[in-house]
């Protein structure tokens, strides 16, 4: 299924302006075998002549210059920019929008971009994103393992039931074991969020990263590109997939998404 992007650029080859400050934004077609198409090139209704105005990257933004911005990319699955303000990325997430910080040829950007939206919807089967609401129902020790070959994963989860947590702003994983008949609750552990204010480190990831080092996988409600390259390097699998816990996990074992 094809999705679309919105690159921050001036000639329609690379990504090289801010989000608020961007005069046009180029709309590419994507396919899942990362072809792409350029269908549109749109100008931004309301590009900021400085750093504050309207970019979400310092005082005196205008938030509704930026929801401007965000509503006229609203059919759009990523944003790619040299750079996003901290506000700019948070409507854009609120209206499903990823926003990715590059600084790349666009035809370099996009391989990266379709392999991580494939690795995504691996599990969503291009569902649309949702968060579905904490049910009653516990998701500790909802199956009995059978003591064969065992993988552990881990959910970013507020209340252990649903994956409802961003990666970077997640401070608790419930970690569940595998195996090829089921799986079962583990524990819990906490983390320090890697997201500061919109700004994170590699030296934060690497915090989080040695708390999962048991881990064969990782399941959050959204993670940035980064991000998510950088927990593959440390051999984690990583799924957006905004549901229940338990739902996710059978399709894990019956599906077979990691050989268990």
């Amino acid at each position: 299924m094809a999705f679309r992007i919105a690159a921050a650029s001036t000639d329609g080859i690379h990504i090289d302006r801010h989000f608020g400050k961007a005069e046009q934004f180029v709309i590419l077609e994507v396919q899942n075998d990362g072809s792409f198409t350029e269908i549109d090139r749109r100008k931004n209704p309301n590009p900021s002549d400085g750093v504050g105005g309207g970019c979400g990257s310092g005082g005196g933004c205008g938030c509704h210059g930026i929801k401007e911005n965000v509503k006229f990319l609203a059919d759009c699955t990523y944003v790619l920019a040299q750079e996003i303000g901290h506000r700019s990325t948070k409507l854009l997430l609120r209206e499903d929008i990823s926003a990715l910080e590059v600084s790349l040829p666009i035809a370099e950007a996009i391989p990266k971009i379709t392999a991580y939206e494939n690795r995504r919807t691996r599990y969503g089967q291009n569902k649309p994103r949702k968060t579905i609401p904490p049910t009653e129902q516990s998701a500790e020790i909802v199956k009995k393992v059978s003591g064969k070959k065992q993988l552990r994963v881990a959910a970013a989860s507020t209340d252990g039931k649903v994956i409802n947590e961003h990666f970077g702003h997640a401070s608790r994983f419930h970690v569940f074991e595998l195996d090829e008949d089921g799986f079962r609750f583990v524990e819990s552990r906490t983390v320090q969020p890697c997201c500061n204010g919109g700004e994170h480190s590699i030296e934060s990831f690497e915090k989080v990263a040695a708390v999962l080092a048991d881990c064969t996988a990782i399941l959050v409600a959204k993670i940035g590109e980064g991000a998510a390259s950088f927990l593959e390097t440390k051999g984690l699998t990583v799924f957006e997939s905004p549901f229940l816990i338990e739902k996710v996990l059978d399709k894990l074992v019956n599906e077979k998404l990691l050989e268990v």
